[in-house]
């Protein structure tokens, strides 16, 4: 692989989970003012995003590498750190925002990931894992919003 290569899957790696966090975004918003009980997430892939995952696909190996910095990245160490540096989120804990994934999770047909808040004033909602998957929001992204974007 060249080095031209290796910046264009770069840049594409990077738009592609851009895209992908800022869609998780528009969801939240989108789940909490309809009344759908099914809807496929493939309603919510960008062009751009849907093409830069097939590019990326396309390049010989490219899923067994992804997985292999998974496991090297160990994907049990994030979690607990996660664990232990932020708020996880349940029906008990911090309701009010817990209780606007289940409809989501049920709408995509997806197995609900663990749902943490991180104490940063900088907007953002990332999700990250393989076997073992968590959605983190930050304070900022709910101080941001207003009641029906969240």
């Amino acid at each position: 692989m060249h080095a031209k290569d290796l910046i264009f899957f770069s840049e594409n790696l990077m738009f592609f989970l851009c895209g992908f966090f800022v869609g998780w975004i528009e969801l939240f918003i989108f789940a909490t003012k309809c009344d759908i009980m099914t809807i496929d997430y493939r309603e919510f892939v960008h062009p751009q995003d849907e093409s830069a995952l097939a590019t990326m696909k396309a390049i010989p190996g490219f899923t067994t590498a992804v997985k292999a910095f998974m496991k090297y990245f160990n994907e049990t160490l994030v979690h607990g750190l996660f664990m232990a540096s932020k708020i996880r989120l349940s029906p008990t804990q911090l309701p009010h925002i817990y209780k606007r994934l289940p409809p989501i999770c049920k709408m995509l047909g997806i197995t609900e990931p663990e749902f943490y808040l991180e104490m940063n004033p900088m907007p953002n909602a990332y999700t990250m894992g393989d076997t073992k998957v968590f959605l983190v929001v930050t304070s900022g992204l709910l101080e941001y919003l207003d009641d029906d974007e969240i």
